[in-house]
C-alpha cells in the first residue's frame, strides 16, 4: 500500500515533517498552483507502507 501527497514547494515546514515522517520527493510539478498572481510549484510525495504483495480475495 502507498500513501501519496501533494505539498506546495516553499511550505518548508511541511516538507521537512513529510520526510520526518518516512515520505519521499518523488517528482515536481511546475506552476502547479496560482496564488495571488504568483505560480507555485508542487512536489508529489509518497510513502510505501508495505512491500509485500496481497493476494486479492
Amino acid at each position: 500500500m502507498r500513501i501519496e501527497l501533494s505539498v506546495h514547494a516553499d511550505n518548508m515546514p511541511a516538507i521537512a515533517l513529510y520526510e520526518k515522517a518516512g515520505f519521499i520527493s518523488e517528482g515536481l510539478h511546475k506552476h502547479a498552483v496560482c496564488i495571488d498572481e504568483r505560480f507555485i510549484d508542487a512536489i508529489t510525495m509518497a510513502k510505501i507502507l508495505d512491500t509485500k504483495r496481497q493476494p486479492i480475495s
